[in-house]
């Protein structure tokens, strides 16, 4: 990663990616109004309480559908393809039948 960050324009693209994070961005989510998908690994070592983290911001989210991968850590998608594939689909299954009012 450090060998990454020396590659012109990452370090710069991180510090952007981390300053969008907050402030402006969390003050937007109100407005989303699509549904929205939160998975998040119970072992995701960036979060102190990665439950409660997803709680959060699903608090924000008006139309949010959470599910915590258990045993996962912050790469679920590789650590648990499976789970999160069936997640993703069964998501978009919903909410088609919602869109079609089934």
């Amino acid at each position: 990663m450090a060998s990454m960050l020396k590659e012109p324009g990452r370090l710069r693209a991180l510090r952007q990616l981390f300053s969008e994070s907050s402030g402006a961005t969390y003050t937007r989510h109100g407005e989303v109004q699509t549904p929205a998908l939160l998975l998040m690994g119970s072992r995701d070592p960036d979060f102190k309480d990665p439950q409660q983290e997803t709680r959060t911001l699903a608090k924000r989210l008006p139309h949010a559908t959470v599910q915590i991968i258990e045993g996962a850590g912050h790469h679920l998608h590789v650590e648990e393809a499976e789970v999160v594939g069936q997640s993703i689909l069964a998501f978009f299954a919903t909410i088609s039948q919602k869109a079609v009012g089934i």
